[in-house]
């Protein structure tokens, strides 16, 4: 029994011994693996807003933390996205605003638009309701809900941008990866980034910054504020099942067509989630 004991003993400890040694590659399960749900942020902002770029630089943070995960869009409107002066010399005499920005965050003055916007910065994260409304400090928990969820459809987008008059040429296919009975909306919106205007930042000293970089920025939307019915009245839709839709759109003339890119993303219309979101340069 002596050497029973001995032996086992000594089985034991090599079990042991050889249960502290973990070869890689290791997996952290702690660690949110992003299986492909893209997450749609509205920053609703202004030139005139000295705390917006604090909002800005937040966006720029997640998308260097989750390069592929991150579609976002600067919204000018309210109060802070009125233009100062007709004078190109002074600041602020750029006009960010379009229909669709001031539609959904309003004027600042006579209204206010869907979300409400009284206040800046603010944001929704992947989620179509004023009741969403965030400040930026706190987008990236709200992202975590949504981060490792896998897409419902997926989105390709196809753009053409043609010289001869200025216009793109859209393609959307939006492919289901699950069966449903979900009511679903399709909108798709152009933005432009490396746009260099005024922009006020209590940051900075002084804090009208003439050269600023103003990115992601709304310039309208190819289908309407809120895009258009994939089905209606709760139609099935089957896996694999693949809906496309063709838009064009004529671009500003101020815009630059190498910095453009085209938002689109589908949400469910009754409970207004985004359930995904894709983003293409117009030009690559």
């Amino acid at each position: 029994m002596k050497r029973t004991g001995i032996l086992t003993g000594i089985v034991l400890s090599i079990f042991f011994a050889g249960c502290d040694i973990v070869e890689s590659p290791y997996l952290e399960t702690d660690t949110p693996v992003w299986n492909g749900r893209k997450i749609l942020i509205l920053d609703f902002t202004g030139h005139m807003c000295g705390n917006c770029p604090s909002a800005h630089r937040t966006l720029s943070q997640l998308q260097e933390n989750y390069p592929e995960a991150i579609v976002p869009i600067a919204v000018h409107c309210g109060y802070f996205g009125v233009v100062a002066t007709s004078n190109p010399n002074q600041p602020y005499h750029y006009n960010f605003n379009t229909g669709v920005g001031l539609e959904l965050g309003g004027n600042g003055f006579t209204n206010y638009g869907y979300y409400n916007i009284r206040s800046q910065p603010i944001g929704v994260v992947n989620q179509l309701i004023p009741e969403a409304l965030s400040a930026h400090d706190a987008w990236a928990g709200n992202m975590a809900s949504y981060y490792s969820l896998f897409p419902e459809v997926q989105v390709q987008i196809t753009p053409v941008f043609d010289e001869s008059d200025s216009s793109i040429n859209l393609t959307i296919d939006v492919t289901a990866q699950i069966v449903s009975t979900r009511n679903l909306n399709l909108a798709a919106y152009i933005t432009e980034s490396h746009i260099i205007e005024w922009q006020m930042d209590y940051t900075q000293s002084p804090s009208n910054v003439q050269n600023y970089e103003h990115n992601h920025v709304l310039r309208g939307s190819f289908n309407g504020t809120w895009g258009d019915a994939i089905n209606t009245a709760n139609a099935a839709i089957t896996r694999n099942q693949k809906f496309t839709k063709n838009y064009s759109l004529k671009t500003g003339t101020d815009w630059v067509p190498e910095n453009l890119s085209v938002v689109a993303f589908v949400y469910d219309s009754d409970t207004k989630e985004v359930l995904q979101a894709e983003e293409t340069h117009v030009i690559e």
